[in-house]
């Protein structure tokens, strides 16, 4: 389970940014969104965000879920992924949480890395991915002719070293690929 190595000029790597006084800037996060609009109640749809179990159901990439505990955090979520060939698995280790805006008929769910190597140690096989920011948005549209709609969004935020190494095509593919895929499954 080793990423293969790529030429420089084809791979997504971060390069060095000078900000407006001279000084080393880190790279910019990554960001990718996907936002859709279905025809299914928004009732019917709030059962797979309020379920860990039901994770599956719409994530297929997802091999492996646990939760644990951390003195630090509180309770994570870790979660296992698998990734196309050739590259390893990616696991993360999530601090979540959902807010219900009934006036607004709207639901989030949020999640956050956290390192916490004591709580759930590094894997072997396994590339730990860091995931700045990811949010789902579930919001009641009104009806068309009689049809329930609803609005879902997901947004996922994700440090640059989170692609080092991966050629640039992979990671825009993998991203627009997977939060389709993960919307449209719902």
């Amino acid at each position: 389970g080793h990423e293969v190595a790529c030429d420089p000029t084809v791979c997504n790597q971060p390069a060095p940014m000078l900000s407006a006084l001279g000084v080393l800037a880190s790279p910019p996060s990554i960001h990718a969104s996907y936002s859709t609009v279905v025809n299914v109640h928004v009732s019917d749809l709030m059962p797979v965000f309020l379920s860990d179990e039901l994770n599956f159901e719409w994530d297929s990439r997802l091999s492996s879920q646990e939760m644990v505990y951390s003195h630090t955090h509180g309770t994570l979520s870790y979660q296992q992924r698998a990734m196309p060939f050739p590259l390893a698995p990616r696991d993360t280790l999530l601090k979540c949480g959902v807010r219900v805006l009934r006036r607004q008929s709207r639901l989030t769910s949020e999640c956050r890395s956290v390192r916490d190597d004591v709580a759930v140690p590094p894997r072997p096989g396994a590339v730990r991915l860091h995931l700045e920011h990811t949010a789902w948005r579930i919001e009641a549209l009104p009806a068309v002719k009689g049809v329930p709609r609803t609005a879902l969004s997901l947004d996922i935020t994700v440090p640059p070293d989170a692609a080092h190494g991966v050629p640039a095509a992979v990671v825009r593919h993998v991203q627009k690929k997977s939060l389709r895929d993960s919307v449209d499954s719902l």
